[in-house]
């Protein structure tokens, strides 16, 4: 509570299904996972600026046994206005937001430790201040790490600022289980992780249990278990991401890949999996990429989650 923390992993291992496993624990009182004491009941705010609330966010919430009534939503916020937001929850306890990078702002570069730090400390100090606990999802790079914690998307910031940092990735050893595996723990005792797996009809978290292993157990066996396929849709993030407030020139992606640590290759790949549109700026001028809209956002009302 009162703190920044982190939940890193690669895209559809898991990470909002946990997220919403959370947000459903916190506005019932349930205890958490470890069967320890759940002592922050309370409201639940999502930004979640991929999921839809109503064809997503709202089923797994019901199949988690959430109180939809303490659980609200939105969808585009700049963070200086979390704050306001905040005050329209009633004993609002948890903020999720998922993912970090959609949120910093068109003029923020993710891979600049000064710009993220100016964004998200004040989000700190508002989560201190309030005493709220504040999830920040944030994806990993393709490229390997000695440790867990630096494989996190962008800047050193993100962790530097975080008290703590949990993962979610596959079970290399049994790939139906997923694994929630600590991290940085700055206020903490070191702990282990736990096993779960997504349950169907309908999905959601089934909790497994203890596992005896930290996130940087794994790190070792990560250039063995590289697949194309992995980098690819690390890459579909990032990308989609990065031109989620509007055109860019070919040559600032390319810039940008390279910082990123993704092959230029890798990336015309993923751009083949999303809505681009690939035009000249000018006559004679450069080239630019710009990401379509992609399919029509339901908006919410009240059979669906409450949304502002």
């Amino acid at each position: 509570m009162g703190r920044l923390t982190v939940l890193a992993g690669r895209p559809g291992v898991g990470k909002s299904f946990v997220t919403v496993d959370f947000a459903s624990r916190v506005s019932t009182g349930t205890v958490w996972p470890d069967g320890s004491a759940n002592e922050s009941a309370g409201g639940v705010l999502f930004f979640a600026a991929e999921d839809d609330p109503a064809d997503t966010i709202r089923p797994r919430l019901d199949a988690a046994g959430a109180n939809i009534e303490r659980v609200y939503y939105c969808r585009n916020v700049d963070l200086a206005e979390i704050e306001s937001h905040i005050d329209r929850v009633p004993d609002c306890r948890l903020a999720v937001i998922d993912p970090i990078g959609s949120y910093l702002g068109r003029h923020v570069d993710a891979y600049r430790e000064n710009e993220v730090r100016a964004v998200l400390e004040p989000l700190a100090e508002i989560a201190s201040r309030r005493n709220i606990a504040v999830i920040l999802v944030a994806h990993t790079r393709k490229a390997w790490a000695s440790f867990a914690d630096d494989s996190v998307l962008g800047s050193r910031a993100f962790v530097g600022l975080a008290r703590a940092v949990w993962h979610v990735t596959k079970d290399p050893q049994d790939r139906t289980r997923r694994l929630f595996l600590p991290g940085k723990s700055n206020l903490s005792r070191e702990t282990s992780g736990l096993a779960f797996w997504i349950a169907p009809d309908p999905a959601r978290v089934q909790w497994l249990g203890p596992v005896d292993l930290q996130a940087d157990d794994l790190t070792a066996e990560e250039p063995t278990r590289g697949r194309k396929s992995e980098a690819r849709n690390a890459a579909v993030d990032w990308l989609r991401t990065l031109l989620r407030d509007g055109p860019m020139s070919v040559r600032k992606i390319r810039k940008a890949a390279q910082e990123a640590g993704f092959s230029w290759a890798t990336v015309r790949r993923a751009a083949e999996m999303l809505p681009i549109e690939r035009r000249k700026k000018s006559f004679g001028g450069g080239w630019e990429w710009r990401l379509e809209y992609e399919g029509a956002h339901i908006e919410c009302e009240g059979a669906h989650i409450k949304e502002f």
